[in-house]
């Protein structure tokens, strides 16, 4: 397993607790949190000093299933790396992603973009055929499947944001589509944490992908005058600068002899 170092159980720890907090306790109290809208119902930004209005429902819903999505995304982040190495690693990094898929059709009753499920259902079949009947034999092709499938995720969600949110709420507007349009861009962050992960090694992968993460950071709180609930923003720092130890410390590390 990959988590051998303090700074990948850190990385692990931090991932796999947020993922459970944004999937299980995703509801107004959260979003109201993160998302702050006027009198007339128009998205502000957290230093906003007027007086905020109520999220109304189509908000809430919304932002809510987004927050789901990107829980799940937070466990993949930690499955990623706590299977590296492991013939398990496409199969229970991709799960969860289908699980939730599968939850918000049944479920909420919503239907998430078309490509993107058929997609994700593909990247876990070729998941379970590496862990179950290839057993780590012969050419990986899940993992390069998974690869391929966060590149087309990034793209899409990168060149559209907007239309991924009307995708799946086809009369969505206001504040409710800034806050899912905000939401889809920490979607996109994901998908390209995941590629870096899948395709560098450890502990290298970690700290590029938190450095990936520290931009959009910026971009959030200082850009989009949002960002997450503060506890969440302070442990992600400290996940980063971790991170980057864990490159160093392997670098100063002594050679094993093969002698």
């Amino acid at each position: 397993m990959a988590i051998d170092t303090i700074s990948s159980k850190i990385f692990f720890a931090y991932f796999a607790l947020v993922g459970a907090l944004f999937v299980f306790t995703s509801g107004p109290d959260m979003l109201n949190d993160m998302v702050h809208v006027d009198k007339e119902n128009n998205r502000v930004g957290n230093s906003f000093e007027g007086t905020l209005g109520e999220l109304d429902d189509l908000t809430i819903e919304v932002g809510t299933v987004y927050c789901e999505v990107i829980g799940t995304l937070a466990i993949m982040t930690a499955m990623a790396i706590y299977f590296e190495g492991s013939t398990m690693r496409t199969f229970a990094t991709q799960l969860p992603f289908v699980l939730i898929q599968a939850k918000h059709i049944n479920v909420n009753g919503l239907i998430p973009p078309v490509p993107v499920m058929v997609l994700g259902g593909i990247t876990l079949l070729a998941g379970i055929y590496q862990a179950f009947v290839a057993s780590g034999k012969g050419t990986d092709y899940g993992k390069y499947i998974f690869i391929v499938q966060n590149v087309i995720n990034f793209v899409a969600f990168t060149v559209d944001p907007a239309q991924i949110v009307k995708d799946t709420w086809p009369t969505v507007d206001g504040a409710a589509l800034e806050t899912g349009t905000l939401f889809v861009g920490v979607i996109q962050l994901y998908a390209a944490m995941m590629v870096v992960l899948f395709v560098v090694d450890g502990p290298l992968n970690q700290a590029v992908a938190m450095t990936m993460g520290m931009g959009q950071l910026y971009r959030d709180v200082v850009l989009n005058d949002s960002g997450p609930p503060l506890p969440v923003l302070v442990l992600f720092v400290v996940v980063f600068l971790s991170s980057v130890y864990g490159v160093v410390a392997a670098k100063d590390a002594p050679k094993k002899r093969s002698d």
